[in-house]
């Protein structure tokens, strides 16, 4: 049962954080049950009968009036509820079928053409380069529930896919959800969340955010150092994005006091690792 999010902003970081919703087929069927509330209602509502007198002591409804004020609501208000519920219907065949499917031929193709397109929106040539995002997630690092976590490679499939269309919105909104649902599924400690959430980064740095991008790299890191440890590769890969970012941030004067911790708090992470860091001048 899948659940919508409802954006709120973080008091602390400024980041925006989803907060669960009910799923829609909740939704569908309360909206069913008030439209029954009011079908019934509509119904036993005593009527005078055709030319009755306003006197007489017979009501009622006919039942050609009842059956039409049926269709009438069930057309104008039941439609909507039962399209909500056929549409979430429909969204969970295809994860219920790709959990069910093993084609590791088929998905490491895939994977090489999403990565292909990432690296084109990225605009880098480097085939070696970390990818910030969580189809890059290394093979050393294997969670316990790695293997029915097929919906999250489909949900960042989509997301590179809105970045390679220039579908800007649908990419924050993508890469948000992700973040909330992977961390939900799986974790705060979860090596997914962190790839969720540089994937998150790297969209916010595609629109022009470069602040928000800092502090999600900046977040992704320290949870790669603080679960993974320090000279863990994607934990350097994330400080190196968020110290080149902030120091790009810091010559444009475009900083805020709440990044500015953020980054302090992760050099000092990194520096009492003994790791060969330094932070951005």
């Amino acid at each position: 049962m899948e659940w919508g999010h409802i954006l709120e902003e973080d008091s602390v970081s400024g980041i925006p954080l989803l907060l669960p919703q009910p799923p829609a087929s909740a939704t569908a069927v309360t909206l069913y049950v008030l439209v029954g509330i009011a079908v019934c209602a509509l119904v036993t509502l005593p009527l005078p009968a055709h030319h009755a007198h306003p006197d007489d002591y017979r009501f009622g409804i006919e039942p050609v009036r009842a059956l039409g004020a049926v269709i009438t609501v069930v057309a104008c208000v039941a439609l909507w509820p039962a399209a909500l519920l056929w549409t979430t219907t429909q969204n969970s065949n295809p994860r219920a079928a790709a959990a069910r499917a093993h084609r590791p031929t088929r998905a490491r193709a895939r994977r090489s053409a999403q990565r292909s397109a990432l690296r084109t929106v990225m605009r880098s040539d480097d085939e070696g380069a970390e990818l910030p995002v969580y189809l890059a997630q290394p093979t050393s690092v294997v969670d316990a529930a790695a293997g029915d976590a097929q919906w999250v490679d489909a949900a960042a499939a989509r997301v590179v896919g809105a970045l390679t269309e220039r579908r800007l919105l649908d990419a924050v909104l993508g890469a948000r959800s992700l973040v909330w649902d992977v961390e939900f599924t799986f974790g705060p400690n979860s090596s997914q969340l962190g790839h969720a959430t540089e994937l998150l980064a790297h969209v916010c740095r595609e629109i022009g955010d470069d602040i928000r991008a800092v502090r999600l790299y900046a977040r992704a890191a320290t949870g790669w150092a603080q679960n993974f440890g320090a000279e863990h590769p994607s934990a350097c890969a994330a400080f190196d994005r968020a110290t080149a970012l902030w120091t790009k941030a810091r010559a444009a004067e475009a900083t805020d006091p709440v990044t500015a911790v953020l980054v302090a708090s992760v050099t000092r992470l990194f520096a009492s690792a003994g790791m060969p860091h330094t932070p951005a001048p």
